[in-house]
């Protein structure tokens, strides 16, 4: 483990050097007085910036110097990528002899600039993004079960990563949203906290829009990886307060009509109160004769489910919220977003991207989202 510690600190460490070094040979061709000393000595600035939150400072500054830190971290993710790819690239290029070798500075130059502009494109509309929210509907239909329900309008939201970077007022978007479409349940699919129950501001705010939060079956939520830690308990504390139950490998009948299984996360980030159960051990608790609702954060679980599950509802992935994230992302699930059932004897599986940002205030590979689902019901 320490040894995986300190490799990935080396590359993290090599990239920023990379980018420093390049930045700063762009910069001295462009403005030929800029001087390498000033230059790192702001660039160093940045350290300090990154420390600073360890300190026992106010909330209100840690959640600045974290929204500026996750800023600066998505500039040298870009800027990393576009340098990378662009001396791969004008490698070739020298190496076909498609452009002279040694590279003119004409073209190192107009490279920087290429890189600077997209660099600060993605990072403006990713800000933007970041807090914008759509909603994205769903409609299926669950047949053969024995409920006296015709159908069932859900909605779904994860990943609202409650802390330094989404806050009440965030919160109170969501559910004035979620009001206004006027579901019969709520259902929440983990990481609602990022990490530290501690850090959140405001958590009275919070807890007065999730009690506001109007629907007829309740509010039912599971944990995800970031919902764990030292402050486990105030966080199912919170959500005790403020009419959210939390289901840990738990199972809640609503009405005697459908039951919504909340699955405890399989790969938590710091302790959370058990270890997951084996399936085959809750299903003998289940009355699988009624349509069965699974809530389980991770999507990578998504195969242990057959029948007799109905809608198995997944966050998690965020759809890599980053550009070109999002794009491998897809390729290391079999659903990493959206809608899928493998074959009509197969359950409904929908994950969301998620309603809040993680590490980063961008969102430029994704949107935030509230999921409705209409549900229709064919009685056996």
């Amino acid at each position: 483990m320490i040894l995986i510690v300190a490799l990935l600190l080396t590359l993290f460490g090599t990239g920023i050097l990379y980018v420093a070094f390049k930045v700063l040979f762009w910069l001295q061709l462009v403005f030929t007085q800029v001087n390498p000393c000033v230059y790192f000595l702001l660039a160093g600035l940045w350290i300090v910036i990154l420390v600073l939150p360890l300190l026992p400072i106010a909330l209100s500054f840690k959640k600045t110097l974290a929204w500026l830190n996750g800023l600066l971290m998505g500039m040298i993710f870009y800027l990393l990528l576009f340098f990378l790819l662009s001396d791969l690239l004008l490698g070739f290029f020298k190496l076909v002899r498609l452009i002279p070798a040694p590279l003119p500075d004409s073209i190192t130059i107009s490279t920087g600039w290429v890189i600077m502009v997209l660099t600060a494109s993605l990072l403006l509309y990713g800000v933007y993004n970041a807090r914008q929210i759509k909603q994205k509907s769903y409609k299926l239909t669950i047949p053969h079960k024995e409920t006296t329900l015709d159908h069932l309008n859900i909605v779904l939201i994860s990943d609202l990563h409650l802390g330094h970077l989404n806050d009440a007022a965030w919160v109170k978007k969501i559910v004035t949203k979620i009001n206004a479409i006027h579901p019969d349940l709520v259902l929440m699919a983990g990481d609602l906290f990022n990490d530290n129950f501690n850090a959140i501001t405001n958590p009275d705010q919070i807890q007065t829009s999730f009690k506001s939060i109007q629907s007829a079956f309740g509010v039912y939520a599971c944990m995800g990886n970031h919902d764990g830690g030292s402050t486990f308990k105030n966080m199912l504390d919170f959500l005790a307060r403020s009419d959210i139950k939390v289901l840990q490998d738990e199972c809640a009948k609503l009405d005697n009509r459908f039951l919504i299984l909340g699955r405890t996360e399989s790969s938590p980030i710091g302790k959370q109160s058990e270890p997951r159960k084996e399936l085959p051990a809750l299903m003998a608790k289940l009355d699988t004769r009624l349509p069965v609702i699974v809530l389980d954060h991770n999507p990578g679980n998504i195969q242990e489910y057959g029948r007799p599950f109905d809608l198995i509802l997944c966050g998690h992935t965020h759809e890599g919220q980053l550009f070109p994230i999002n794009l491998i992302v897809s390729l290391l699930y079999e659903v990493s977003y959206g809608y899928h059932q493998k074959d009509s004897h197969s359950p409904h599986v929908i994950v969301t991207s998620g309603a809040g940002v993680w590490g980063m205030p961008l969102r430029s590979g994704s949107h935030n989202e509230i999921v409705c689902i209409h549900v229709r019901f064919k009685q056996a």
